[in-house]
């Protein structure tokens, strides 16, 4: 879960960086099964994969609109060229990222909070919200270099 998230920020790939940030997802989900958080783990399976889905078509609408250039450094300024699909992406980004009242809000949440409630240790939930930082950063990351840059 670690190392994906680490590679994620380096990546200058954009359909690599999405499915790097997929691997971390699933750590996410691995973590909850193993600790018996079962339905938490599917509805976050769920809500990932909903997002995830239209990351990918907007995804593929940016590599379009940029000349099939599939690299973060080569594509930009979207924004202004596609509004819809810019849209989208950033409601779908906040959606991944785990912004309060979003979907991924309340799975991650529910995670570690069952982490932290059932004394699992801090261990655990150390690493989720670590997840959630770095998750951060390389979607904002990611929206800054493909949608305002």
């Amino acid at each position: 879960m670690f190392l994906a998230s680490i590679s994620a920020l380096a990546e200058k790939d954009i359909k690599k960086m999405i499915a790097l940030s997929t691997l971390r997802q699933l750590g996410v989900i691995v973590i909850a099964i193993s600790l018996g958080f079962y339905f938490i783990a599917f509805l976050h399976l769920l809500i990932h994969a909903f997002f995830k889905a239209i990351l990918f078509i907007s995804t593929g609408d940016f590599i379009h609109e940029s000349n099939s250039y599939q690299s973060l450094l080569k594509s930009g300024s979207i924004y202004f060229s596609s509004g819809v699909n810019s849209s989208t992406t950033i409601v779908a980004s906040l959606g991944l990222i785990g912004a309060p009242f979003a979907g991924a809000y309340f799975s991650k949440e529910s995670i570690a909070e069952n982490i932290i409630t059932d004394s699992l240790g801090v261990f655990f939930a150390y690493f989720i919200v670590c997840g959630v930082i770095i998750t951060l950063v390389y979607r904002i990351r990611f929206l800054y270099l493909v949608v305002l840059k």
